[in-house]
């Protein structure tokens, strides 16, 4: 074992150990030196870090080598920057420089991380771009099969814990098993919520694989989230009856599903609580969305499109709606009946949605009262096709509302708000709602596609659910 420890400009050298051999590739000495930030033990010639007391270490080695270095060539050594790959302790040189960068890889770089291996904890996986260690960002990458991707979560990118998810799966699962694991899954979804609110402690999470389940799925006065893998549709086809709903007390959460009912509501929510996460509420026969007495109803990059009825209906209770796309309802875009406390519409897009009289965007339950706020509203129409946007109040709208778009912050009755088109309504470069929007105001810091806001170059908001980055 060796340390050497320098102070000012003296150093002193503890050598334990037997001579390094000419041969060996750790050899050092006048002619070989070691890397920036590694000493040189004449005694043993062999190279071993320093400890500085009262320097910036990076700095002292780099002032004292006389370059600074970086990139594939990020080693000072003896005046001439070199590749990680050249010394010999690649490793050790690249931990000298930077605690942040303490591998060396093959292409002569210092990195955080090369692979897995490099690291553990709650970032377990190595950014292949960055080369940095980094949490989940996709289920797929957890052996549970759920990461944590809610916004703001405190355990954010961290993979969700098997023993805590139950399993559903359309096409291979079975409702005689429990649904402990992917290949005991159960067949339906509402009966691997059954199982796990059932268990003692009761797991907290479903993960429903890729299929079609006709169910209807909710809790009543229970807790759980839904996580679907892309492509894990409910599709309920029975009389009157809703996608997914929450009632008495009960939490249901749901991220990445799609839900439709044929002759009901894409979802319902009446005295408990209701939340969803990138979840498509679509062709229902009834309305996308209905809310009573919800606390709260929180949406949050899902799309509603499609109904026959509406779009998201709120009988009463508060609501939480941003990032969210609402479009092509033969209904109001978004209704609400009875005034709540705490109500929030920020950062939605809200088009090509029509009614027969009243109007086809946002409908407040008191008139002229303050409501959406960094929302594109397009394209409504009324009875008789009139373009007919909102009778609430809003600020930093993009609106072709003949009355309102003047006074809007993006005039759209003379432009197109720049949708990219063909049922996507994400912004094309070039749109006029791109930056215009404010970052206050309940402004979210993500996007539809839960990408980043504002964008990083501009560092502003952009109008509508999706952020153009």
């Amino acid at each position: 074992m060796r340390a050497s420890l320098i102070v000012g400009a003296l150093a002193v050298i503890v050598v334990v150990g037997v001579e390094c051999k000419r041969t060996n590739g750790a050899y050092c000495d006048d002619a070989r030196p070691c890397a920036n930030g590694l000493a040189c033990d004449l005694t043993t010639h062999e190279c071993h870090p320093m400890v500085v007391v009262g320097a910036d270490l990076a700095g002292l080695s780099t002032d004292m080598a006389g370059c600074a270095c970086s990139g594939p060539t990020p080693i000072c050594v003896a005046g001439t920057c070199e590749s990680c790959m050249s010394t010999s302790a690649p490793d050790a040189a690249c931990a000298a420089i930077s605690p942040s960068t303490p591998h060396c890889a093959s292409d002569g770089t210092c990195v955080g991380c090369r692979d897995m291996s490099d690291c553990s904890g709650a970032k377990p996986f190595c950014d292949a771009g960055t080369h940095v260690c980094r949490g989940c960002v996709a289920d797929s990458e957890c052996p549970s099969l759920i990461c944590d991707l809610t916004p703001n979560s405190m355990s954010h990118g961290v993979c969700i814990d098997s023993a805590n998810v139950v399993y559903a799966d359309a096409v291979n699962g079975n409702d005689a098993n429990m649904g402990l694991t992917p290949t005991t899954a159960t067949k339906t979804i509402m009966h691997a919520i059954n199982n796990a609110v059932g268990l003692s402690p009761p797991r907290l999470y479903v993960h429903a694989a890729t299929g079609t389940y006709p169910d209807q799925i909710g809790v009543n006065g229970k807790t759980i989230y839904v996580v679907g893998a892309p492509g894990a549709i409910i599709h309920t086809t029975s009389g009157g009856k809703d996608a997914i709903g929450a009632q008495s007390g009960g939490s249901m959460t749901v991220r990445n599903l799609i839900a439709e009912a044929d002759s009901g509501n894409g979802g319902n929510c009446n005295g408990a609580s209701f939340t969803a996460y990138q979840t498509q509420f679509i062709n229902s026969g009834q309305d996308g969305i209905v809310s009573s007495g919800c606390t709260p109803l929180l949406l949050d990059g899902c799309t509603v499109s499609g109904n026959t009825q509406g779009g998201v209906v709120i009988s009463s209770g508060d609501f939480t709606i941003v990032n969210s796309i609402i479009v092509k309802n033969m209904g109001v875009a978004v209704y609400q009946t009875v005034a709540a406390a705490n109500t929030i519409l920020v950062n939605d897009t809200i088009a090509d949605n029509s009614t027969g009289a009243g109007v086809a965007g946002i409908h407040c339950a008191l008139v002229g009262s303050a409501l959406p706020v960094n929302t594109i509203l397009y394209n409504n129409r009324t009875g008789g096709g009139g373009i007919s946007e909102t009778d609430c109040t809003g600020a930093f709208l993009a609106s072709d509302d003949p009355t309102a778009g003047p006074q809007s912050t993006v005039d759209l009755t003379m432009q197109m708000p720049g949708f990219v088109g063909a049922g996507n309504y994400h912004l094309m470069s070039g749109s006029p709602c791109i930056n215009e929007g404010t970052g206050t105001m309940g402004a979210p810091n993500h996007d539809f596609d839960f990408e980043p806001r504002p964008d990083a170059t501009k560092m502003l908001w952009d109008i509508g659910a999706d952020e153009v980055q």
